[in-house]
């Protein structure tokens, strides 16, 4: 990988937290590393591993 490869991939990766409330469960947080989300993308990721969660 060319340094100028690594420099655009360190500029782009942005971390993104986001709580997650779902039933049996206190809240804890989600961070995802790779891609920022907006509210409807975040929730849509979280519920592909918890269905019944929600995420502020």
């Amino acid at each position: 990988m060319h340094s100028t490869d690594q420099q655009e991939r360190q500029v782009t990766m942005t971390k993104k937290n986001w709580m997650v409330t779902t039933p049996g469960y206190k809240p804890f947080p989600m961070i995802l590393l790779e891609c920022a989300l907006d509210h409807t993308g975040a929730l849509a990721f979280a519920r592909s591993i918890w269905p019944r969660c929600t995420v502020e």
